[in-house]
């Protein structure tokens, strides 16, 4: 792979994007310096930019592609679709079936209600737990990533007892209880306020575990909520069908009262779903009284809910996943890369480490002008605002470094692989992974 890449019309188009697009890119997690690159296509474990440059991706489509971009059996199940109609705004069998595969694959689902997005699957599930406890409160742990919507309006960014942006009401942010990601801090908030709807949570860790989270935690913080009536929602946008066929809480043995999915869940496609226990869906039924189809609902809209070919590329790839074999390959790719990558760090003297499970990784670098932490013992730290807080130079230099040498990574310093990569995609990566720590290293930019 060529170190230096072409990538002139990538920063053409950028300029156009700054006048066009409000913030010059469409999410933020795009944003890069120089300049975004601009993708063209896409097939199985990798990417080609508008310049034709070609990427190792490691990216995934945001974590949503765990059996690679292009799959022939959803590109097969979305042109099936299309040539019925690609949205009829009215219900469908797809979307049943597709339901149906869900509440068979995870043991806490039920019933599900299909929705727009991630964001919007947060939003209804937040709003169930207040229609069912009849309280007010979401309590969520710091660093946890939900969304973007006002109802997880602070937590995620450093500091994360204030709101992560502009323009959400104090109203909004007054119902959101930050609790450290530590078990004796979410009983003392619990002590404290008696007004608690939902934890919500991502079940492996904050960020898809770049502040890991153990099974115990799991086991104490459903212990503690099934014991005082607060609904455990677990948030799976990222780690539902990943982790096991049934998601990160089939793994654990844990069930949730609520699960929010969307990314493998919906193909790779835009949408999401809330499943969970039957008694917490009792609120959409329609009874035909006027009061109470009125006033003791929660009422749910979307023009996209369960579109056609969100419904048909959700089933056939969870038709694909539910073999287990996409997880059983990319976590085998997942571990050798990890292994390889501490030895790669050791190799160079490094005081930094590579970590994460199933087919996950991220990387903790550190620099000289901050506080070094002892790498041996980071992870039973676990300290959000360590773990979270690699300066921004260092990420940038890392990720634009990797692109120019062809490889593509999710967001921060980490990545996800799917059953479409191969021991020659890791070969190739862990080559570039040597040259750039090496060169971030001769640069005095990581110690």
């Amino acid at each position: 792979m060529k170190n230096k890449r072409n990538i002139n019309k990538s920063y053409e188009l950028s300029k156009i994007a700054k006048e066009v697009i409000a913030g010059g890119v469409c999410h933020d997690v795009r944003f890069s310096n120089p300049h975004p690159i601009y993708i063209e296509r896409s097939k199985g474990s990798y990417i080609w930019d508008i310049d034709n440059n070609k990427y190792i991706d490691y990216g995934m489509g945001n974590g949503s592609l765990l059996i690679g971009h292009s799959h022939p059996d959803v590109i097969n199940a979305i042109e099936l679709t299309i040539k019925n109609g690609y949205h009829f705004g009215e219900e469908h069998y797809t979307a049943i079936a597709w339901g149906e595969k869900i509440i068979e694959l995870v043991p806490s689902v039920e019933k599900v209600r299909f929705v727009g997005s991630g964001t919007e699957a947060i939003m209804l599930a937040s709003r169930i737990a207040r229609a069912y406890t009849n309280k007010q409160k979401i309590i969520r742990v710091e660093g946890h990533f939900h969304g973007w919507s006002d109802v997880v309006g602070k937590g995620f960014l450093d500091p994360f007892n204030q709101p992560v942006s502009l323009g959400i009401p104090e109203g909004t942010i007054s119902e959101i209880i930050v609790a450290k990601q530590d078990i004796d801090h979410i009983k003392k908030i619990i002590e404290k306020n008696n007004d608690v709807a939902a934890i919500i949570i991502e079940p492996s860790g904050a960020s898809w575990g770049t502040v890991p989270i153990d099974i115990r935690f799991n086991e104490e913080l459903r212990e503690i909520t099934q014991r005082t009536g607060i609904v455990l929602i677990y948030d799976e946008i990222i780690t539902g069908f990943r982790y096991s066929k049934g998601g990160y809480q089939e793994l654990i043995g844990i069930k949730p009262d609520l699960t929010t999915f969307g990314k493998i869940a919906t193909g790779g496609t835009p949408g999401g779903v809330v499943g969970g226990k039957a008694e917490m869906f009792q609120y959409f039924d329609f009874t035909g009284n006027s009061e109470h189809d009125r006033f003791n609902r929660v009422h749910h809209f979307g023009t996209f809910n369960a579109n056609p070919i969100t419904a048909a590329a959700g089933l056939a790839t969870l038709k694909i996943v539910e073999t287990g074999k996409p997880q059983k390959e990319s976590d085998a790719l997942g571990e050798i890369l990890r292994r390889k990558c501490n030895e790669i760090i050791k190799d160079l003297g490094l005081n930094s480490v590579v970590y994460g499970d199933s087919s996950l990784f991220h990387f903790f670098l550190q620099g000289p002008n901050q506080k070094e932490v002892a790498t041996d013992n980071l992870l039973n730290i676990k300290n959000t605002k360590v773990l979270k807080g690699i300066p921004k130079e260092i990420v940038t230099n890392f990720q634009v470094r990797l692109r120019e040498k062809g490889i593509n990574i999710f967001s921060y310093t980490g990545g996800v692989l799917s059953s479409s990569h191969t021991k020659e995609d890791i070969d190739d990566t862990l080559t570039i992974f040597y040259e750039v720590l090496e060169d971030m290293q001769k640069s005095s930019l990581i110690i």
